[in-house]
């Protein structure tokens, strides 16, 4: 899982939404003084649960605004509520240009951004808390995965033990 800065973003933005939705979170840290971190992970299939956004409800790539209207209404455009949270939509062209104000709503605001590639909703960027960051990390590490393999393994032979059985061996 690769954890990218800020200006990486700006700068590769297609890149890394399509790293993203094929399948590898990108973590991307900004800030300055204390980092905040958000995360760009495929978006699940939630047409089943009846969860696509309203922009794309119909199934229709977004409509282009005129020169004029762009940038404004953003609140009112593409949004939805989610519980606390709410979901705004982005073309990853939007999003390309506009990536430090759009991450910076995400940072600052509950905002889930779900960006679209050709009209279809590929990826979302959420924030993501420090620890759940670190948890994520721990839990991608190969070394992790390996040792919990093992542990796994030796708990279904039998040959673990209790920590309260090991003590008893030491007394």
């Amino acid at each position: 899982m690769p954890v990218i800065g800020l200006q990486q973003l700006a700068d590769h933005t297609s890149h890394w939404v399509h790293r993203a939705e094929s399948g590898t979170p990108v973590v991307v840290a900004s800030g300055r003084g204390s980092p905040s971190y958000a995360s760009i992970k495929p978006l699940t299939d939630r047409s089943s649960e009846g969860e696509k956004p309203k922009a794309l409800a119909a199934g229709t790539a977004p409509k282009r605004r005129s020169a004029a209207s762009r940038g404004k209404n953003r609140k009112s455009k593409g949004h939805r509520g989610v519980g606390q949270r709410t979901e705004a939509v982005w073309t990853v062209r939007e999003l390309n240009r506009q990536t430090h104000a759009i991450m910076r709503k995400v940072r600052e605001t509950n905002v889930v951004a779900v960006v679209t590639v050709s009209g279809e909703p590929t990826v979302k960027i959420e924030k993501v808390d420090p620890d759940a960051l670190a948890a994520m990390i721990v839990g991608m590490s190969s070394e992790y995965r390996h040792s919990m393999a093992e542990a796994e393994k030796d708990l279904a032979s039998g040959d673990a033990k209790t920590l309260d059985q090991f003590i008893d061996t030491l007394s």
